[in-house]
């Protein structure tokens, strides 16, 4: 019986390079993204905080350069924001798109694999054609002796 070799293992191996690589790249997005929201929830929170901070500084009387400072940074927080909540639209468009890459090296990897797969079976039957062809031929060498035997 002839040992198997697969036409298809070198791209077999390729397309599990590629998935890997893939994988690797959409975890690095997945972490870029979660940072992304880090950021816009820390945003969040210094925005909530001026708020609590500029009630307070109201309600005891501050001076009008106080509030223009408040009103300042206030102005400063809601760009940074807008950028943060940006930044994390991207990140999510970036996640989809690396999402669709690692499916595809995924869909190119079984497909390789299945036709591996059929390469074995069909080499699993040939083997046994192979097999049973020699069965047959020790039979029938045999098959005169045993004729004749019978015969005496």
């Amino acid at each position: 019986m002839k040992r198997f070799r697969s036409k298809v293992a070198a791209l077999l191996d390729l397309r599990r390079r590629r998935e890997e690589q893939s994988l690797q790249d959409h975890a690095k997005v997945l972490l870029a993204r979660q940072s992304a929201l880090d950021r816009l929830h820390a945003v969040a929170g210094a925005v909530e905080a001026l708020r609590v901070d500029l009630r307070q500084a109201v309600s005891c009387g501050c001076s009008a350069s106080v509030l223009a400072q408040f009103h300042g940074y206030g102005s400063r927080l809601d760009q940074d924001h807008t950028e943060a909540a940006a930044a994390v639209t991207r990140a999510e468009a970036d996640v989809a798109r690396s999402l669709a890459k690692v499916l595809e090296a995924r869909r190119e990897r079984e497909s390789v694999e299945k036709f591996q797969v059929r390469e074995r079976e069909a080499h699993d039957r040939e083997s046994l054609r192979e097999d049973q062809k020699r069965l047959d031929e020790i039979a029938l060498r045999r098959a005169p002796h045993l004729c004749a035997a019978r015969a005496a």
